[in-house]
């Protein structure tokens, strides 16, 4: 039976039982506060994001422009 693995452990190799998965409880405590704080904060409303959007994506068009400006200018295209 070469090349079969068998399930059960060899002797020479310890049985080893699995980490311990607990939360401890600083984590608890900051697991806590950080649903109560998704909770507890307001709705933006949809005409406030998409001006968030909109200005997002003005700035990179914008930074993208003058990137592209001064590698023209820089290699003489321009």
């Amino acid at each position: 039976m070469a090349g079969k693995r068998s399930l059960s452990p060899s002797p020479t190799q310890p049985l080893t039982k699995p980490p311990d998965r607990r939360i401890t409880q600083p984590a608890r405590r900051c697991l806590k506060s950080i649903s109560t704080t998704f909770e507890t904060q307001p709705q933006h409303s949809l005409i406030r994001r998409l001006l968030w959007f909109a200005g997002l994506w003005i700035a990179s068009v914008t930074a993208l422009t003058i990137v592209a400006f001064a590698i023209r200018l820089a290699i003489g295209t321009g």
